[in-house]
């Protein structure tokens, strides 16, 4: 049996040369065979090579989740190392007897983390507009009634504000205060909210900078509707007109 052979012919227009090549049909499909095997190589080359870039970048994004949220741990963790400092100089010096266990919020609230803001965590929104009737005073004379925050007359029942962004670390009865509320703010910010008609949030919440956390009252050692409002930093009480500008134009 003759085998079939093919002849492929290549004309050149510059110098009219012709250029014959002649192969048999086994020739010929080994060279087709070896034409589909080098493309379906490529084709699979580039595919494998496709798919390891995107899972090494899978791999590289997953490992920068993991640091971000390790560091947010870690934040949390200062945060709450710096709480149970300034917890006792709070009770201390406020008189609370109740313990606030740091270990627990950790447990409980890691996903709520206070990432300190200098827009929302320190304390400059003012909580409740009215007439101050005494104002901050830490002097000793005589004549001067020691006073470590602001009295905020307003109608009783008036809702109040939390002065930053924050976490209740107190929510509860003490004397001479009544109706307390303590709020930490990141950064060794404490708010003071006190002789309140009742507490509208719960220990261990967290609250957003205006929300509102209260009622105006008359509870504890008052001799009439107003809101006792103290701000502490680093374990000592600062006059809250410095940071809010309606109560120091109220000096």
């Amino acid at each position: 049996m003759v085998s079939k052979k093919f002849t492929f012919v290549i004309l050149s227009q510059e110098t009219d040369k012709s250029y014959k090549f002649q192969f048999n049909l086994k020739t010929l499909l080994i060279l087709l065979g070896l034409i589909f095997i080098i493309i379906l190589g490529s084709i699979f080359s580039i595919y494998k090579s496709y798919d390891i870039n995107h899972q090494f970048s899978s791999v590289i994004k997953e490992y920068d989740k993991m640091v971000e949220e390790r560091n947010k741990v870690l934040q949390m963790t200062r945060d709450l190392n710096r709480i149970n400092e300034m917890d006792i100089y709070v009770r201390n010096s406020l008189g609370i007897s109740k313990n606030i266990y740091p270990d627990t919020l950790l447990e409980n609230n890691v996903e709520q983390n206070i990432p300190v803001s200098y827009i929302k965590n320190i304390p400059s929104f003012s909580p409740v507009s009215g007439f101050i009737s005494q104002k901050f005073n830490l002097k000793t004379e005589k004549k001067s009634k020691h006073h470590s925050g602001l009295d905020i007359v307003a109608p009783l029942k008036t809702p109040f504000h939390s002065t930053a962004d924050g976490i209740i670390l107190f929510s509860g009865w003490k004397y001479p205060f009544g109706n307390t509320i303590i709020i930490y703010h990141g950064g060794d910010y404490f708010s003071f909210y006190g002789h309140n008609f009742e507490n509208l949030v719960f220990e261990k919440e967290s609250v957003k900078r205006g929300q509102i956390i209260g009622l105006v009252g008359n509870s504890g050692e008052t001799s009439g509707p107003h809101l006792h409002f103290e701000i502490w930093k680093n374990g000592e009480p600062i006059d809250p007109s410095i940071f809010i500008s309606e109560y120091r134009l109220e000096n």
